[in-house]
C-alpha cells in the first residue's frame, strides 16, 4: 500500500480541487478519507463534521485504503490531521493511522481563515468562528510537521491564496519534490 499524496488542510481549503487535478494529471486515483469512512459507517461528515468515534473511523480508513491500494501503485488521499469536536475544540486524530497508511508525500494547503470561513458558509451553509478556523489550521500545520518527522514523509506547504490556479500548485509540488511525476 502506498499513498503518493496525502492532501491535508482545514475544511473548505481546497483539498478536493487539488486532488482531482493531481489525479487527472498523473493518472493516480483520488479518494476522500471522509467518504471512505462514511461508506462503511453511514455517518455523513459533509456538513456536520462531527465524528462519533475517531479511533474506529481511522481503523475503517486504514482497512478501506488497504483494500483500494492492493490493486494500485499508489493513490491520492485527502483528509485531516485534526478535527473539530462536538464542543468546538480542535482535536488531533490518532497518529497510528498515518503510520499505517504509508504516506510518501504530505501536502498541506493553507489559506486566510476568513476566506475559508466564507467558503464553508457558501458550500455547507455552516458559519464557523474565524478564530476556530485559524486555531484548526495552525494545529493542522503543527501536527503535519510532527507526523512528517515521525514517518519520514515529504512535507509540502502550499498557500492557496498565492496561486492563480491549481496547475501552478501542481508545478510547485513537482519543483518541491524535484522530480517529474
Amino acid at each position: 500500500m502506498s499513498i503518493k499524496f496525502f492532501v491535508s488542510g482545514t475544511y473548505g481549503v481546497g483539498k478536493s480541487t487539488l486532488c482531482k487535478e493531481l489525479s487527472s494529471r498523473f493518472g493516480i486515483p483520488f479518494y476522500n478519507a471522509s467518504d471512505l469512512i462514511s461508506e462503511e459507517n453511514n455517518e455523513n461528515y459533509k456538513k456536520a463534521k462531527m465524528v462519533s468515534d475517531k479511533y474506529e473511523n481511522q481503523n475503517i480508513l486504514v482497512r478501506k485504503v488497504t483494500d483500494l491500494s492492493n490493486n494500485e501503485d499508489g493513490i491520492i488521499l485527502s483528509g485531516h490531521f485534526c478535527i473539530i469536536d462536538a464542543n468546538n475544540n480542535v482535536e488531533r486524530l490518532p497518529d497510528f493511522v498515518y503510520k499505517k497508511l504509508n504516506l510518501e508525500t504530505i501536502i498541506i494547503i493553507t489559506d486566510n481563515p476568513n476566506k475559508i470561513k466564507k467558503r464553508l458558509l457558501t458550500r455547507d451553509r455552516v458559519e464557523y468562528d474565524s478564530d476556530l478556523v485559524d486555531c484548526l489550521q495552525k494545529e493542522e500545520i503543527r501536527y503535519a510537521h510532527e507526523i512528517s518527522d515521525l514517518i519520514g514523509a515529504n512535507l509540502i506547504m502550499i498557500e492557496a491564496n498565492n496561486f492563480n490556479n491549481v496547475m501552478k500548485m501542481i508545478e510547485h509540488i513537482e519543483k518541491k519534490l524535484e522530480i517529474k511525476l
